[in-house]
């Protein structure tokens, strides 16, 4: 085990526990996990741990980020379910036969959101929802320009065949 992996795994002992229910206070139980992941991937992909003055303060400033970047994705999805139900609940109205397609259609399109990978449906969400550039995706998320572009390529992909499209 190298030197940085040690760090690491050191700092993780030391306060992931802490990071955990930091962060389930802010997102939740389910969210809290992938969060924390998300913090040591950070962490790892960004700094020498070993070398960083205040630990503690990094990786809590990091978690503090990634929960408020969790409840913006959240309002999101609730705001597109919301605008969905409306939509279907009009469709309802005018014509029951239609509603019930095409609230077959919206849970076949909120399915294969909740099959692609968090990043791919963070980054497709962004785009087609905040409608942000690709380079606004990239910096919001921390990848380059080009990962966001592939991500966003292969979402669309897994959308597409999942809708049968």
């Amino acid at each position: 085990m190298t030197a940085p992996d040690k760090a690491l795994g050191a700092l993780y002992q030391d306060y992931a526990p802490a990071l955990r229910r930091f962060a389930r206070r802010r997102v939740g139980m389910q969210e809290s996990e992938d969060i924390v992941q998300d913090i040591y991937l950070h962490a790892l992909q960004r700094v020498d741990v070993a070398t960083l003055e205040s630990p503690r303060a990094y990786l809590f400033r990091i978690a503090a980020n990634l929960s408020v970047d969790a409840i913006r994705r959240n309002r999101i999805r609730s705001r597109y379910a919301e605008d969905a139900a409306r939509d279907a609940d009009q469709a309802e109205m005018s014509n029951s036969g239609d509603a019930i397609a095409t609230l077959m259609e919206f849970q076949k399109l909120r399915a294969a959101l909740e099959r692609l990978p968090p990043l791919y449906r963070e980054i497709l969400l962004l785009k087609r929802l905040e409608h942000l550039t690709s380079a606004e995706i990239a910096a919001r998320v921390g990848v380059s320009l080009r990962t966001v572009e592939r991500h966003l390529a292969r979402a669309n992909d897994e959308i597409r065949r999942d809708l049968g499209a």
